[in-house]
């Protein structure tokens, strides 16, 4: 439901989550009804591509401004550069079937506003990555996001916060909405698991 480019930027955005989260919050940790030992109910940011990156740029903004955190971040084939100059990326293109390096490129000026696109709210690779909750990115193999993302997992893994990148052979980007194929069958169901801390019933 956020403003999306070119009429919106980021920070209008950032500004808008802080609003959503901090209801969020508030209600998580609120005793339930009869039950005041009751602990707080978990939560989880959850984005797929620039969602993703949105997602990873207020998860910093949380970190630097010392506001609560979330349990666990799931990220679908976030957008973590967004200037995507990286070579690996260019040579990607051929098996991707629908994004582009000079596209995106072109996008993310529009919703960078006054920003550098290296900023860490608008490129979250950029940050120190250090300090932020536990990160479960999904990926699929003909993504040109592919090389940042694992650049950005390395990167984090290497500050100190618990990572953990699943990439599919042969998944295009956004393949979690092809629901009839394994791997989203399979992506949806470790991220459900991931969701609830691990506490799952049912088939």
């Amino acid at each position: 439901a956020y403003g999306l480019a070119p009429e919106h930027q980021v920070d209008a955005a950032l500004a808008l989550l802080d609003e959503v989260m901090d209801g969020v919050h508030r209600a998580a940790s609120a005793p339930r009804e009869r039950n005041l030992s009751h602990p707080r109910s978990r939560v989880v940011v959850a984005g797929n591509s620039a969602g993703g990156g949105l997602a990873l740029a207020h998860a910093i903004r949380s970190r630097d401004r010392g506001g609560p955190a979330a349990d666990a971040l799931v990220l679908f084939f976030p957008w973590v550069e967004a200037s995507m100059t990286n070579p690996a990326a260019k040579a990607l293109e051929p098996r991707d079937v629908t994004l582009r390096c000079v596209t995106l490129a072109a996008a993310a000026r529009c919703w960078a506003g006054p920003r550098e696109l290296t900023d860490p709210m608008v490129s979250p690779l950029s940050d120190h990555l250090g300090g932020l909750p536990p990160l479960h990115l999904y990926q699929g193999d003909h993504d040109i996001f592919l090389p940042d993302v694992q650049r950005f997992a390395a990167k984090a893994q290497a500050a100190g916060t618990p990572t953990r990148l699943t990439v599919y052979p042969g998944a295009h980007h956004a393949y979690v909405g092809d629901l009839w194929v394994p791997e989203t069958r399979r992506t949806l169901a470790d991220a459900a698991r991931v969701i609830t801390g691990g506490r799952l019933t049912g088939g």
